[in-house]
């Protein structure tokens, strides 16, 4: 009991100290960049915005983000690729559609001190469809809508979804919208668009959260000294990765079902609200912690927060032997499985 007063203890300290500085206005802002599909900022999509930051950066940029679904939004380079997708993707343009792709963004190990900023997470909005063993080769760690590798960065106001694919419509189907001038999305006609959700998977729905439950991250955060702010995070399995290094969330909403608070981050949630979501899986699991000995310092603590839904789950199962989660004046509803958790693979280290 010394030991886990001590850890909260710890960890509280800790947190607070990840985000004084910028929840007092005390750190400074050397550059502010403003990212807009419409061109009418810096750049048009966040990863050229984040490639623009130099490497070894040790003065804090803003990138703010206006609002909208973010996609990659010049030529679908990415779906020339494939010769029939290339063809279709000329059909469209020629015919006025506009093609987008959902945009995926990294913040690699070097682009450090970054606040990136959108206008709300239900305005700004960053998403894609990737799952681990897709066509596309991705696993686990690929898979992540947004992944952090730097130290010293800042997120607020967004929110990081997991997409579902859908087909890319045939020509005879173009045609007859065409002709019967309906269209995918309801937009003016010299905006039509057509939203590819998932570049490798276009012939059909391979990816469907709610039927089979597959390993697809919203956010992975792996660097030291990371705080998010009023941020959503929608998936089902493996939402966010909370991999490695000192996290703070406060006032976040994170959703999914199996394992959607997973990783070995040393990390309190604060006024956060936590939400299974339904899927023919259950029961769920909040939390797959990965602390792997006694004198690993990694662990959860949930502070203060939420944990409601649609479906029943367990708080946790114990990814690593020495598991550490902490649930400290936490409201929690009726969906919680009496047991509270499961020893999964760890049996005989009770």
């Amino acid at each position: 009991m010394k030991c886990l007063f001590f850890f909260f203890f710890l960890i509280t300290v800790l947190s607070t100290s990840l985000h004084v500085p910028v929840a007092t206005g005390a750190a400074s802002i050397a550059k502010t960049i403003v990212v807009n599909p419409s061109g009418t900022g810096d750049f048009r999509s966040i990863q050229e915005a984040i490639n623009s930051v130099p490497d070894y950066n040790n003065q804090w940029i803003k990138i703010h983000l206006a609002s909208g679904v973010y996609r990659f939004d010049r030529h679908c380079c990415c779906c020339a690729k494939l010769a029939g997708v290339a063809l279709g993707v000329l059909v469209l343009r020629l015919m006025g559609w506009r093609v987008l792709c959902r945009e995926k963004v990294v913040i690699g190990a070097y682009k450090s001190y970054i606040l990136l900023e959108g206008e709300g997470a239900q305005k700004t909005s960053i998403e894609w469809g990737d799952y681990a063993s897709d066509s596309g080769g991705h696993d686990t760690a690929s898979s992540g809508t947004f992944t952090s590798y730097a130290s010293n960065i800042v997120v607020a106001g967004i929110s990081f979804k997991v997409s579902f694919a859908v087909a890319l419509p045939s020509l005879c189907t173009l045609l007859c919208c065409c002709a019967s001038r309906t269209r995918f999305t309801r937009r003016p006609a010299c905006m039509r668009e057509v939203q590819v959700y998932m570049i490798r998977s276009l012939v059909q729905n391979t990816y469907d959260g709610y039927t089979h439950t597959k390993q697809a991250v919203a956010a992975m955060i792996s660097g030291d000294k990371s705080s998010l702010y009023s941020c959503s995070f929608i998936g089902y399995q493996d939402t966010l990765a909370d991999l490695f290094g000192r996290h703070y969330f406060k006032g976040c909403y994170i959703q999914g079902v199996t394992d959607f608070i997973f990783g070995l981050g040393q990390s309190i949630y604060e006024g956060c609200t936590i939400s299974t979501a339904n899927s023919v899986e259950k029961p769920g699991y909040v939390t797959a912690q990965g602390r792997g000995a006694a004198n690993d310092t990694n662990g959860f603590v949930f502070k203060r927060c939420n944990v409601t839904g649609p479906q029943k789950t367990y708080l946790g199962r114990a990814w690593g032997h020495y598991s550490r989660v902490i649930f400290y004046q936490t409201f929690m509803s009726d969906i919680i499985i009496p047991e509270g958790w499961s020893i999964w693979n760890s049996h005989g280290f009770e």
